[in-house]
C-alpha cells in the first residue's frame, strides 16, 4: 500500500510538471487533461482520478509550486553566498530562462493567474511575506556590509521589490515594445537595486 502510494504521488508530480511545461509553451486556454495525460504517458482515466478537472490542475500546481518556493527561499537563506548574491538569487528566481516571447508571455498570463488565485483564495502559505522577510534580511545584512545605503528602510524596499515584480508582470501585455520580455522586466528590478547602492566615490 505505500508503495502505491508513493507511485501515486511520482505520478502526480510528472503530471503537474508536465501541465506547467505545457501552459508555458501553449497557454492556458491550450491544455486540456487529455493532452496532459497523453504527453504523460497515462490514460484518460488515470489523470481524472488525480484532478477533477483543469482548474483543480491549476490549484494543486500553485500548491506545490509554492512549498518548492518555501523551499527554494529557505535553501538560498542558507547559501554560503554574499548578501547581494543571495538578493539576486531571490530575485532571479521570478525570472525563468524562456527562449520564446509566446512561451513568455504564456509565464507572464500563469504569473496573473497566480495573483487572482490569491485574491480569490488568499496566499494562504504567505509566500509574499516569506519572499518579502528572507529579501529584508538579505538587504539588511547587505547594508551591514557598506553594499546597501544606510538609510534605506529595509523593509520599505523588500516590499517595494515585490510590488515591483508583481506589477511588471500584471502589465506585461499592455507594456511597450521594451519591456516586453522577462529579461527586461528583470532588469527594470535589477536597475531599482541599483539605487539602493551608495555611490562610487568621484
Amino acid at each position: 500500500m505505500k508503495r502505491t502510494k508513493e507511485e501515486a504521488e511520482q505520478t502526480k508530480k510528472k503530471l503537474i510538471d508536465i501541465a506547467l511545461d505545457t501552459l508555458i509553451k501553449e497557454g492556458f486556454e491550450n491544455v486540456t487533461l487529455e493532452n496532459v495525460a497523453a504527453k504523460a504517458g497515462v490514460t484518460r482515466g488515470a489523470i481524472y482520478w488525480h484532478f477533477n478537472n483543469k482548474e483543480d490542475l491549476l490549484d494543486y500546481l500553485i500548491k506545490s509550486k509554492d512549498v518548492e518556493s518555501i523551499e527554494i527561499m529557505d535553501s538560498i537563506s542558507k547559501a554560503d553566498v554574499s548578501p547581494m548574491e543571495k538578493i539576486d538569487m531571490l530575485i532571479s528566481g521570478n525570472f525563468p530562462k524562456l527562449k520564446t516571447q509566446t512561451q513568455m508571455k504564456n509565464y507572464a498570463r500563469l504569473k496573473m493567474d497566480l495573483y487572482n488565485y490569491y485574491q480569490k483564495y488568499g496566499d494562504n502559505r504567505n509566500i509574499g511575506k516569506i519572499f518579502t522577510k528572507h529579501l529584508a534580511s538579505f538587504i539588511k545584512q547587505a547594508q551591514s556590509e557598506g553594499k546597501i545605503k544606510s538609510e534605506v528602510n529595509v523593509n520599505e524596499s523588500a516590499y517595494t521589490i515585490f510590488c515591483l515584480i508583481g506589477g511588471l508582470y500584471l502589465r506585461f501585455n499592455q507594456q511597450s515594445s521594451a519591456y516586453k520580455s522577462l529579461q527586461s522586466i528583470h532588469g527594470v528590478v535589477k536597475n531599482y537595486i541599483k539605487q539602493l547602492e551608495p555611490g562610487k566615490v568621484k
